[in-house]
C-alpha cells in the first residue's frame, strides 16, 4: 500500500482518468474528439468505478464490519462521502429548472426541453432519498448521480454480507460469486443501460470485492506485461463495445477491468504503467475525480447556455452544440474541460474535504 490511508495512488489516478472520460463523453459538440467510438462508449468507465469501488471498500472495511454498530458507522461514513455534493448539486439543478420555467413564461422560448418535463418532482424526491437508480428507468436532474444511488445501496448489501459471512474468505468469495452470476444473467437478458444501474453496480462492485480477497489470499508477483496487456484489452474493449442499450462486449468489461486491477496490484516494481499513473497531475485528477464526475453535467449545461445566449451557438437534435467548425469545437471542449477541472478542485477543497472531516468523528 502506498500510504496509511490505504489509497493506492496508481488506481486513484485511473479513477481520475475514468471520470474525465465519462465527462467528455457527455459533452455533446460537433467535434471529432466527441464523435468517435471510444468516447461514445466511455459510459463503461462507470463500471470501472464500480469494480474499483468494490476493491477499495473491501480493502478498507471488510475486516471492520462485524456487528450492527460497525455496519451503521460504515453506512454513515459512505453517506457523508456521497450525499453532501449530491444534495448541493440537486438544489442547484432545481434552481436552474425554475430559471428555465420563468424564461419560458416571459420569452416563450422552450429551448432543448420544457422545464420540469424530464426533471420531474417525482424524480426529485427519488434523488433526495438516493433511490432513483432503484426505481426510475430514466436519468434526470444531475444525471451522473444515478451511479451513486446504485453504489449507496450496494454498500449496504456489502455490509450485510460481511455481517453474515463474518468476513470469511470462502463465504465472501461464494456470496460474491452468486451475486455476480445472478446480476450477469439479468444484464444479459436486458441491457447495460442506466435503467439497469443497480444491477450493473452489483455485478461490477462484487468483482472488485473478489479482486481484493484473491489479492490478499494469494499475494503473487507477475510480469508488468500482464498489466500492459489488460490495459490495452480494456481500451480496445471500450472502443468496440457498442451502445449501452445492447449487450455485447460491454458486459465483459467489468471482468477485464478486474483483471487489469489485479494485474496492477500483483505487478513487479518495474512497471512503467504504474510509474506513469503516479504522475502528480494524474494523482490530482484521482483526488478530485468524484467532483469531476458529479459536477460535469452542471458545468456542461452552464457552458451550453452561455454559448447559446452569448455567442449564438445553437443545438441540433443529436448535439447540444453545433459550431460547424472543427477547430472551434475542439477549442470549446478543451476550455470546458479546464473549467471543469478548476471547478472540481474548488468543490473538492471546499465541499468534499469539509464533509470528509466529519467522517473522522464517527
Amino acid at each position: 500500500m502506498e500510504n496509511s490511508n490505504k489509497k493506492i495512488l496508481y488506481l486513484e489516478s485511473l479513477r481520475g482518468i475514468a471520470a474525465l472520460m465519462v465527462a467528455i463523453s457527455h459533452f455533446r459538440i460537433d467535434s471529432h474528439i466527441f464523435q468517435n467510438q471510444f468516447i461514445g462508449n466511455s459510459y463503461l468507465w462507470v463500471d470501472f468505478f464500480f469494480v474499483l469501488s468494490g476493491f477499495v471498500i473491501a480493502l478498507n472495511y471488510q475486516l471492520r464490519i462485524n456487528n450492527l454498530q460497525s455496519l451503521y458507522l460504515f453506512q454513515a461514513k459512505r453517506f457523508l462521502r456521497l450525499y453532501p455534493l449530491h444534495f448541493i448539486l440537486l438544489i442547484i439543478f432545481l434552481c436552474l429548472e425554475y430559471v428555465e420555467l420563468y424564461k419560458e413564461i416571459y420569452t416563450n422560448d422552450i429551448g432543448i426541453a420544457q422545464s420540469f418535463s424530464i426533471n420531474t418532482s417525482f424524480a426529485f424526491w427519488h434523488n433526495i432519498f438516493l433511490t432513483h437508480s432503484l426505481f426510475l428507468d430514466n436519468v434526470s436532474w444531475n444525471y451522473p448521480s444515478w451511479s451513486i444511488s446504485a453504489e449507496f445501496y450496494t454498500y449496504l448489501l456489502f455490509g450485510l454480507m460481511m455481517l453474515f459471512t463474518r468476513s470469511n474468505f470462502r463465504f465472501t468469495l461464494y456470496s460474491s460469486s452468486i451475486l455476480i452470476a445472478i446480476s450477469f444473467f439479468m444484464l444479459l437478458n436486458t441491457s447495460m443501460d442506466t435503467s439497469q444501474g443497480f444491477i450493473r453496480c452489483i455485478y461490477s462492485f462484487f468483482m472488485g470485492v473478489i479482486v481484493f480477497n484473491l489479492n490478499s489470499k494469494f499475494p503473487i508477483k507477475v510480469s508488468p506485461l500482464f498489466s500492459y496487456l489488460f490495459f490495452l484489452i480494456a481500451l480496445l474493449g471500450i472502443n468496440f463495445s457498442g451502445p449501452s442499450d445492447a449487450v455485447g462486449i460491454n458486459i465483459l468489461m467489468p471482468i477485464i477491468f478486474s483483471f487489469l486491477i489485479f494485474s496492477l496490484l500483483s505487478s513487479k516494481p518495474n512497471n512503467k504503467l504504474k510509474n506513469f499513473l503516479r504522475l502528480k497531475f494524474l494523482i490530482f485528477l484521482g483526488a478530485i475525480s468524484y467532483s469531476i464526475y458529479m459536477l460535469h453535467a452542471f458545468i456542461w449545461r452552464l457552458i451550453s447556455v452561455i454559448l447559446r445566449y452569448v455567442f449564438g451557438i445553437e443545438s441540433s437534435d443529436n448535439l447540444a452544440m453545433v459550431t460547424n467548425n472543427e477547430f472551434l469545437s475542439g477549442a470549446i471542449l478543451f476550455i470546458s474541460v479546464i473549467v471543469l477541472i478548476i471547478a472540481s478542485n474548488l468543490s473538492y477543497k471546499y465541499i468534499e474535504l469539509k464533509f470528509n472531516a466529519l467522517r473522522k468523528h464517527l
